[in-house]
C-alpha cells in the first residue's frame, strides 16, 4: 500500500460541539476502523547482550533485525527471512508463522533477557530472546498496535491497541490465541479496559501518584487523555480522571516531576498535573505537536509540524530560548541529546539531521543539503556515543554527521 500521507477524520471540540475536520496524519489512515498500512516508525534501540551491544531495528520488510553497531551486519532477524516467516521456539500450527505487516512500537526489555515486540497486523506481541535463539507468542489482540508497550515494576505488561483498548498481561503466562480474550479463559490476562472515546495512536506512560497509586496515562484521537488506576496485578483498571484537549491527541505521553507533557492536534503542548489531571499550562504553535517531547534539567524540548523546535520551562511553559529553532520541514521525531548533553539532535520528515545548541537554540550544523534521502523519517534518532543514526519508513538506517550521510543498514 502507499505510504504517502493520508487524510483521516477525527473529532475537534469547539464551543461544546463536535466538528469533523480533515487532517493529514502521516502514514496511517483511519477509515472504517482500519489502517492503510505504512512501513512503521519504530525507532532503533540499543540493548546489551552479554558483552556486546546490538542495535535492534525495524527493517521495513516486516521484520526486526539485530545489527552489529561496528559493522552494520545483521546478527539475527525476526522472523528468519529464509524460513517463510518462521522462527525457532514458536509453536507449530498456532503461532509458528510471524505475519508482522509493520512495526510501530519499539522493542521493550522484559525479564530473562527477552524483548517484547508488537506487530501492527493482528496486534501480536512476542517475547523474543535478545540473542535471537527463540521466541514465544504472548498474545494476539486482534487490533492493530501503533502505541508503545509499557512494563511496570511488578512485571505487568500493558499492551495498548488502536481499537480494542488496553490489556494488562503477565508475560510469564502467555495467552492462547485460540481462546477468548477474557480473564476467565486466560489466566495471564489480568484485565482489559476499552471504554475510550477514540482510536489510540499515541503511546501511554506509567506514573505513580499519592492519590491513585500507579496510573496508566492513555491518549486518544477523540481528544481525551485517560488516567487509569492499574490496581493490584490481579485487579481491574478504574478511571482516576480524564483531561480534554481541543482536538485529537496523537503524541506520546511523557511524565517528569509530577507533570505529564503531551502534544495535540489542536496545536497546543500541554503540561498536566499527574495527581489531578488539571491543566498547568499550555503552549500554542502554528501547527500540530505530534512528537514525544524531551524533558531534561527542567526544560521541555518539542518539535512541531511546522518544523520548529521549542524549549519551554517545565514548571511554567515560559520560553527558554529567544526564539524557536526553525528547522524547515515537519518534525515528528523526538529531540535527542548528544552524549555530552551540549546539543540536541533532531531529524525532520525529509531526513535532514539538525544539531541544535541546547542552551541557546541556535543551529550548530545540518546534515549535507546535497544528500537527498529516500522515503519519510518519523522515527527518533539514535545517538550512540559520538555516532548518530536515523531511520526512514523503508527501514534503511543511515549514519549521519556534519559532513556526511552514509547508509549503514542494509550495508551497501
Amino acid at each position: 500500500m502507499s505510504s504517502e500521507p493520508q487524510r483521516p477524520w477525527f473529532h475537534v471540540k469547539r464551543r461544546g460541539r463536535l466538528l469533523w475536520l480533515p487532517v493529514i496524519a502521516g502514514t496511517l489512515a483511519l477509515a472504517c476502523q482500519s489502517f492503510d498500512t505504512a512501513d512503521g516508525w519504530a525507532s532503533p534501540q540499543v540493548f546489551e547482550d552479554g558483552d556486546r551491544a546490538l542495535i535492534i531495528h525495524a527493517t521495513g520488510e516486516d521484520s526486526i533485525v539485530a545489527i552489529d553497531p561496528g559493522t552494520g551486519e545483521s546478527v539475527w532477524e525476526f522472523p528468519d527471512p529464509d524460513s517463510d516467516g518462521r522462527f525457532p521456539g514458536l509453536l507449530p500450527d498456532i503461532d509458528e508463522k510471524v505475519d508482522a505487516d509493520s512495526f510501530y512500537a519499539e522493542p521493550l526489555l522484559l525479564a530473562g533477557e527477552e524483548l517484547a515486540v508488537a506487530t501492527h497486523k493482528r496486534g501480536r506481541v512476542y517475547a523474543l530472546r535478545l540473542d535471537g535463539t527463540s521466541a514465544r507468542l504472548l498474545m494476539e489482540t486482534g487490533s492493530e498496535i501503533v502505541s508503545e508497550l509499557n512494563l511496570d515494576a511488578a512485571g505487568v505488561l500493558y499492551v495498548t491497541t488502536a481499537t480494542a483498548g488496553v490489556f494488562a498481561i503477565d508475560p510469564a503466562r502467555p495467552l492462547d490465541p485460540e481462546k477468548p480474550l477474557s480473564a476467565g479463559e486466560q489466566p495471564g490476562l489480568l484485565w482489559q479496559y476499552s471504554a475510550f472515546d477514540g482510536t489510540i495512536w499515541g503511546s501511554p506512560a506509567l506514573a505513580h501518584t499519592e492519590t491513585h497509586g500507579q496510573i496508566l496515562l492513555v491518549p486518544t484521537l477523540g481528544g481525551t487523555l485517560y488516567a487509569l488506576r492499574t490496581g493490584p496485578a490481579s485487579g481491574t483498571a478504574r478511571l482516576a480522571w480524564t483531561f480534554e484537549a481541543d482536538a485529537g491527541i496523537g503524541g506520546d505521553v511523557v511524565v517528569a516531576d509530577g507533570r505529564l507533557f503531551i502534544g495535540s492536534f489542536d496545536r497546543n503542548l500541554y503540561a498536566i498535573d499527574v495527581e489531578s489531571g488539571a491543566e498547568l499550562w499550555r503552549h500554542r504553535s502554528s501547527d500540530w505537536f505530534w512528537t514525544e517531547v524531551l524533558v531534561t534539567d527542567g526544560t521541555v524540548y518539542a518539535g512541531d509540524l511546522d518544523g520548529r523546535v521549542w524549549a519551554l520551562a517545565a514548571a511554567t511553559g515560559a520560553p527558554r530560548w529567544d526564539a524557536p529553532y526553525e528547522g524547515g520541514d515537519d518534525i515528528r521525531a523526538k529531540p535527542v541529546p548528544t552524549a555530552d548533553g551540549a546539543m540536541l539532535i533532531v531529524v525532520d520528515r525529509d531526513g535532514f539531521t539538525h544539531a541544535i545548541d541546547r542552551e541557546s537554540g541556535s543551529g550548530v550544523w545540518v546534515s549535507p543539503a546535497d544528500v537527498k534521502l529516500p522515503d519519510l523519517f518519523y522515527a527518533n534518532p539514535l545517538v550512540l556515543g559520538s555516532e548518530i543514526f536515523v531511520a526512514n519508513e523503508a527501514g534503511e538506517l543511515f549514519r549521519v554527521s556534519e559532513d556526511a550521510v552514509k547508509r549503514f543498514y542494509p550495508p551497501d
